[in-house]
Order: C-alpha cells, then sequence, then structure tokens
C-alpha cells in the first residue's frame, strides 16, 4: 500500500512521467447518499521511489473530470466540469515541468466542453475521445474524438466513436500503434459492454469481441499481452470488485468472449476460435 492521497478524493486529472504521479484539482465528498461533492484547485504529485505526496502548483479554476497528460516534459489539462459540476468548459492548459513558476499558460480550446473522456498521447499528439457534458443532471454523451498538436497549437476532429459515450478514463490503452476503448456509459446511463480500437492511420474504428459484463469507470492494467479488468460500476450493483483477466488478440482476429462472471477473483474467459481450439481472448 503506498502512502494516502491527502487530497481531493475523486474526479481529477491524473497523469504519469514515470517518476511522479500528478494528481490535478477534482473532488472532494461525494454527492451519493445525500452527500456534498465540492470542487477543489488543489495539486498534488506522488513521488513514486519515496511513496510521498507534496503539494503542487494550483490549477486555475475548480474542475471535476478533466483529461491530463505528460508529453514531452509538459502536463497539459483540458476540458472538464467547472464548479456547478454541469456545465463543462473547452478550457485547456500546458505546465512545464521544467519551469512550474510559470504556472499553467492557457492555449487553444477544446472543440466541444466536455468531461469524463478518454485522454491518451499517441506519437507526440493528443488524444481526446468521447465524454460528455451536463454531468449529474442529464449526462449528454459524446462521440466526438479530437487530437491536439502541441506544435501548432490546433485541434482537429477525427473520426466518431461507434457508440455516445464516456466514463472510460482509466480504461483506455495504446497497443500496437492502435487505440483501444473499453466500456463505459452511453445514454440514459446504460453500461457498456463494447471494445473499440481506433486505427490512427486510417482514421476508422473496429468493433471488437464485446467484455463480459457492461461496467464504467473500471481499470485496466497490461503486462505483454495480458490484460486485466478491474472494478468500476454498474446500474444493478453500484460499485463492483469483479477482477477480468483476457490476453489481447492480434488486431485483425475477432472471435465472440463468452459470457463471464466471476467477483473479487482473477477470471480466465475463454472462447472458440473458428478453427474449434480453445483460446483466452478479448
Amino acid at each position: 500500500k503506498g502512502a494516502n492521497l491527502p487530497g481531493a478524493q475523486s474526479h481529477a486529472g491524473i497523469a504519469t512521467d514515470g517518476k511522479y504521479i500528478y494528481y490535478v484539482s477534482g473532488q472532494y465528498g461525494t454527492r451519493f447518499g445525500g452527500g456534498t461533492a465540492t470542487g477543489t484547485k488543489e495539486s498534488w504529485r506522488y513521488d513514486i521511489a519515496k511513496n510521498k505526496w507534496e503539494k503542487f502548483v494550483a490549477f486555475p479554476g475548480e474542475r471535476f473530470a478533466p483529461g491530463l497528460v505528460h508529453l514531452d516534459g509538459k502536463l497539459y489539462c483540458f476540458g472538464g466540469a467547472g464548479p456547478d459540476r454541469i456545465q463543462s468548459t473547452t478550457d485547456t492548459y500546458v505546465l512545464d515541468l521544467k519551469n512550474t513558476s510559470g504556472g499553467w499558460k492557457k492555449l487553444a480550446p477544446m472543440l466541444i466542453p466536455a468531461d469524463h473522456f478518454g485522454v491518451t498521447v499517441f506519437n507526440g499528439k493528443i488524444y481526446a475521445v468521447g465524454g460528455e457534458h451536463d454531468h449529474s443532471r442529464g449526462y449528454a454523451q459524446h462521440d466526438f474524438m479530437i487530437m491536439y498538436d502541441p506544435a501548432t497549437n490546433k485541434w482537429k476532429r477525427l473520426a466518431d466513436l461507434p457508440t455516445h459515450s464516456s466514463h472510460f478514463e482509466s480504461s483506455m490503452i495504446v497497443r500496437d500503434g492502435k487505440i483501444w476503448v473499453f466500456g463505459g456509459v452511453t445514454d440514459g446511463l446504460v453500461k457498456l459492454t463494447q471494445v473499440r480500437v481506433y486505427d490512427p492511420v486510417k482514421n476508422s474504428w473496429t468493433m471488437f469481441s464485446p467484455l463480459p459484463r457492461g461496467s464504467d469507470s473500471a481499470v485496466i492494467g497490461v503486462k505483454a499481452d495480458k490484460l486485466w479488468y478491474l472494478g468500476g460500476q454498474t446500474l444493478d450493483q453500484g460499485g463492483i470488485t469483479d477482477v477480468y483477466t483476457a490476453t489481447l488478440p492480434k488486431l485483425g482476429t475477432t472471435v465472440t468472449l463468452g459470457a463471464a462472471k466471476s467477483s473479487g477473483s482473477l477470471f480466465g474467459a475463454s472462447s472458440i476460435k473458428d478453427d474449434g481450439t480453445k483460446d483466452t481472448l478479448l
């Protein structure tokens, strides 16, 4: 177990440079059970080797579920809902980690206001995928995919997601030159089992075999060709502790994943390939 987080408990922008984990803005408290959720401008930095948190450069405003990435020695923070937790923003900021005294600097705004979208870095560009606006009220889901080029300070719209969705911030990876998006939530807060793969060269999406269950806000871990899909929440059970594991397929291989359920344990999901042999894949 690592050192306890001293700051906001959720809805922060999170990124790492391999030495530190950066935790920007976010939410104190909860709105469940009549609780009160409040935003913060605070930022924190966790030293992985020393297992220690320290106060970091405060963000210019309160943000709920913004995007945060590390690229070439800089932090980029964009989008997120404002203090009312409903109105999303297009604001984009950068912080030079070699000159933190200079503070956060404003850049070109996103093409659409959003929160709870997935973010990643690929080939020197920043990708923002899906998301929503009107959080805590209408939960209007997006199918937008946009890309930011730090060299030109411009955003560009790319091929739309196959399904309007959000809440897969920790369920998105880059592998084999493709961007993989797992699960999330769509219109009506319906949880998704979809596995969607984006090809930056072709600017197109491919649907892969589905997850064993629909959930949002799950966490993915990958080591070699093994993938772990942990936790999340569902409409019927709320927060869940299920853990699923699978072997990632080679791109171009698509089969049906057998339904699988396991609570609190590591699970191998088996399926049958076209040639009749048994395989474990997603």
